[in-house]
């Protein structure tokens, strides 16, 4: 039993042998309840009384307006406390708003009034979603604006008539699930009525149905799961859109797709599998969700081939290319090749690929010593067994290309590399000198397509090159390939430089005609001279040693003559020019 709080601290404090304290504790002051405002049934009042106990009762006043905003003027004085009900025979055809005060006589005390109830029947809360779930169907609806209501009437549609489902106490429990409904079997409607204690219900507000989902199998070589559902009733701005969710051997649904109409086909299925599918409705605006019922399947399909991913195509040190790539082993194929294709140029060379026997879902293969040149472009093609036919993303080598100019350095530049799959790139260029060993020679991002190497022009070594792409590729499914891609090599070497004097005099300043050249590794050297009548004058073998204007010992006399140089180069470069020089005495 509940007392008041003095009651209560009273009770207390002579158990504690306190009560001499009592003059200590103020009486606490309470307020005069009103009467539990049940409902208005034909303009019958209803009520049961509040406990009072400050004071002696006088009476129930009952209050009443035409408008919910008053004024409210008294109808009656109720002097007996036993009495629970007030009929208003004055009230007509009108809608009457009432409230009720309990009359107690408690000085100081502030006299409560009851809620505010109408003559009307009570209003239904709106369904806000039908959802099928947990076996069963999940009904909500928001609460009843009318505050006499105490209780739900849940009714299901059925063909011969409306089922009551259920009644759902308290004015705020506002869940139902109906686990005798067949979901799975056809779409289930419902509507909500609000009722207040004197039995009023309320009218029949907007029924909501079940989204019912059925499917059809896919056939051998028609690899797709039809689906086709009813359309969901009862949203005042309708429906959205549905979204399609699907699990695969008891994996968690995923979304996989999505329509605006009551149709879909799924093809992302493969043979083998149990595939169980579901249906959201989303509503326009609120964003609510209602779910179908949920159907599975074991699929039997000949696997066909979706998707084919080329990661790279990768050039080893002796040249060849090395082509990797994604599908799926599980697919059914007949054929396979890889395409080579020339910079400009779309005939392609064609390069099988065995698929014989279990496939693997990362594979290589070797195009050994493709023809010469850089930036082929390459594809694979796929071929299933029920004649669909893949094409991958082309994928290029890298190109790279030099020039040895001669001035001291040598021009590196290459293409901007691209791929269907390419999300972060930079460069390397690698450096091999004429011992084998490599070095970077340059480290940088995209955006830089070139670099100028320096080297030593009075060294006839020869510098080879190559690009290095360290890249990050994402495929659809959203894994990451981490991957080094190499270029063609490249090998450059300055080119021969030689000085010859176009004049000389013996008995002069510059007395020897002898050609000069920066270079120290010299392989061969061959000088000739002739006179004007093409005899040979003179001839060395020796870079050092020139001509002196003498022939067997004797002077030549001044004029014009023809020379002849063949010149070789370690690195292999070599040079071979004629000219005259004038003799001068």
């Amino acid at each position: 039993m509940n007392f008041p709080i003095h009651q209560q601290l009273r009770m207390w404090l002579a158990l504690s042998g306190l009560m001499s304290l009592l003059f200590l504790v103020p009486t606490l002051s309470a307020q005069v309840s009103a009467p539990d405002f049940l409902c208005v049934s034909n303009d019958t009042l209803r009520w049961t009384p509040a406990t009072n106990t400050c004071g002696p009762f006088n009476a129930y006043l009952v209050f009443g307006s035409n408008q919910p905003a008053g004024p409210y003027s008294l109808l009656a004085t109720i002097t007996n406390p036993g009495q629970t009900s007030f009929f208003n025979a004055s009230a007509g055809s009108q809608t009457w708003y009432y409230y009720l005060q309990s009359d107690h006589t408690c000085p100081g005390q502030t006299r409560l009034s009851s809620d505010t109830l109408d003559n009307r029947i009570p209003l239904a809360g709106p369904i806000r979603r039908v959802s099928v779930e947990g076996g069963g169907v999940i009904i909500n609806w928001d609460p009843s604006p009318s505050p006499e209501t105490f209780a739900y009437v849940l009714n299901r549609i059925t063909s011969s008539g409306n089922l009551i489902v259920d009644t759902i106490f308290g004015a705020n429990n506002l869940s139902y699930t109906d686990f005798l409904a067949n979901p799975d079997d056809k779409s289930e409607s419902y509507f909500v009525l609000a009722l207040d204690a004197c039995g009023n219900k309320s009218l029949v507000g907007e029924a909501h149905n079940t989204v019912f989902l059925t499917t059809t199998s896919p056939t051998a070589c028609q690899a797709a799961i039809g689906l086709n559902w009813n359309a969901y009733q009862g949203w005042p701005q309708g429906v959205a859109r549905y979204e399609v969710f699907a699990a695969a051997n008891g994996g968690t649904p995923t979304l996989v797709g999505q329509s605006t109409s009551i149709s879909f086909s799924y093809d992302q299925i493969n043979d083998g599998e149990n595939v169980c599918l579901y249906v959201e409705a989303v509503a326009n605006g609120s964003g609510l969700r209602a779910r179908s019922n949920q159907t599975c399947q074991t699929i039997q399909i000949t696997q066909p081939i979706r998707r084919i991913d080329l990661l790279v195509a990768d050039v080893d040190p002796s040249g060849n290319v090395i082509l990797e790539w994604l599908w799926n082993p599980a697919a059914t194929l007949t054929s396979a090749e890889a395409n080579r294709f020339r910079p400009g140029n779309d005939a392609a060379a064609t390069i099988g690929i065995n698929v014989t026997g279990p496939l693997t879902a990362t594979n290589t293969l070797t195009d050994a010593n493709p023809p010469a040149g850089a930036g082929f472009r390459y594809l694979i093609i796929g071929r299933d067994g029920c004649g669909n036919t893949v094409n991958s993303n082309s994928v290029f080598t890298l190109a790279l290309s030099g020039q040895a100019a001669g001035d001291g350095f040598n021009q590196l530049s290459w293409a901007s590399y691209t791929h269907d799959l390419l999300s972060t790139l930079s460069y390397d260029l690698i450096k091999i000198n004429s011992s084998g060993n490599e070095s970077i020679a340059y480290t940088g991002g995209a955006e830089t397509l070139n670099f100028a190497d320096p080297v030593d022009v009075l060294s006839a070594e020869e510098c080879c090159y190559y690009l290095r792409a360290r890249v990050s590729l994402t495929d659809a499914d959203g894994k990451t390939y981490e991957r080094s891609i190499r270029s063609n090599r490249v090998c450059l070497s300055q080119p021969v430089r030689l000085y010859v004097p176009n004049v000389f005099a013996p008995e002069g300043i510059n007395r020897v005609f002898k050609p000069q050249t920066p270079t120290e590794s010299i392989l061969s050297y061959s000088l000739d001279i002739y006179d004007r009548w093409g005899g040979q004058v003179f001839r060395s073998e020796n870079i050092d040693q020139g001509w002196n204007g003498d022939r067997k010992g004797e002077p030549m006399p001044q004029g014009t003559y023809l020379y002849h140089i063949v010149l070789k180069q370690t690195n292999g470069q070599s040079l071979e020019t004629t000219g005259t020089v004038a003799l001068i005495r």
